[in-house]
């Protein structure tokens, strides 16, 4: 007997999470990026980043359904948002709609 329960072994245990990640090479306008960023299904839990924008670098977090958007003052970076997922995985997905942001 193994624990309480009866349990024996290491049982596969499935998460319901997944993550993903996008690079953004190019410039969003943050009226845009906003307006994708609300569009995400409520299956996203979690984005942050930093996005190369028409206001310059900008700070993004969200979390469940929550937005901020602020200046970025850190050290130069790579414009990207990794986020976390609930549910059926579908990063690819929305790597493709975050993308819709850029447009140059």
């Amino acid at each position: 007997p193994h624990g309480a329960g009866g349990a024996q072994g290491h049982e596969a245990h499935e998460h319901p999470f997944w993550s993903g990640s996008v690079q953004l090479n190019g410039v969003c306008t943050r009226a845009l990026l906003t307006e994708v960023l609300r569009a995400l299904p409520s299956s996203i839990l979690r984005l942050k980043g930093v996005v190369a924008t028409d206001e310059g670098m900008l700070t993004v977090q969200y979390v469940a359904g929550r937005l901020r958007i602020s200046p970025y003052a850190g050290d130069e970076v790579a414009s990207s948002l990794v986020f976390v997922g609930v549910g059926d995985p579908q990063p690819t997905r929305i790597a493709a709609q975050l993308r819709m942001a850029q447009v140059s």
